[in-house]
C-alpha cells in the first residue's frame, strides 16, 4: 500500500506554543545557517525565539490565538483521501506532516510503517522547490524515515507550481474571488 504524506510549516496551536514553534524554526541550519553551525544554532534559535516571541504572539492572537495552518492541511489531506477513494484507491491513507509543529515525521512514519505500508509519496504543500521550505521538510522526512521506517520508500514531489492543473485551480479561484466582487 502507498500512503500520501501531506507536508507543511506548521504553525503554533496556542499563543503558549509561540516559542517553541519559533524555537523549532530558527533551530534549522536550512532556514539560517550560521557560520559557526550547529554549535551555535540552538542559543541563536533561543535568542530570536525570545525576542519575537511577544510580537509574534500579538499577530497570532489577532487571528483568533493560534495558526490555522495545521487544520487546513488536515482538511486538505481528508479531501484528498475521499478523492482518492473516490477514483478507487480505497487504501491510499493521506496522513499530515508538520516540519516545525506537531504532527512531526518521526511519529507519522512510525505509524505508516506499523500498518505495514511500503511507500510514501511525499507532497510538500509549497508548490515551489526551496531549500528553506521543501528542502527542509523532506530532508527532516529523510531522516526521520531513516530512524524508525527505514524499509519504506519516500516518493518526493519536489515541485508542482507550474502544473496545469495547479496554475487552472489558481485562476478558478481568483475568478470566483473577482464574481464576488461584483
Amino acid at each position: 500500500m502507498t500512503a500520501v504524506v501531506l507536508m507543511n510549516l506548521g504553525g503554533p496551536e496556542n499563543l503558549d506554543s509561540v516559542p517553541t514553534f519559533l524555537y523549532n524554526l530558527f533551530s534549522d541550519p536550512m532556514i539560517i545557517e550560521l557560520p559557526g553551525g550547529k554549535a551555535l544554532q540552538p542559543a541563536f534559535a533561543r535568542m530570536i525565539a525570545g525576542l519575537r516571541s511577544p510580537r509574534v504572539r500579538r499577530a497570532y492572537a489577532q487571528i483568533g490565538g493560534g495558526s490555522p495552518l495545521r487544520q487546513w492541511t488536515q482538511k486538505q489531506a481528508s479531501s484528498l483521501e475521499d478523492e482518492l477513494i473516490r477514483r478507487g484507491r480505497c487504501g491510499s491513507r493521506v496522513e499530515v506532516v508538520m516540519r516545525y509543529t506537531p504532527p512531526r515525521a518521526e511519529p507519522v512514519l512510525a505509524g505508516i510503517a506499523a500498518r505495514g505500508e511500503c511507500e510514501v509519496i511525499a507532497l510538500p504543500l509549497y508548490p515551489q522547490e526551496c531549500r528553506a521550505t521543501t528542502g527542509s521538510s523532506l530532508l527532516d522526512l529523510e531522516q526521520a524515515r531513516l530512524r524508525v521506517a527505514p524499509r519504506i520508500t519516500v516518493r518526493p514531489i519536489r515541485s508542482f507550481h507550474l502544473h496545469p492543473g495547479y496554475l487552472d485551480s489558481v485562476v478558478e479561484r481568483i475568478r470566483q474571488a473577482v464574481d464576488g466582487l461584483t
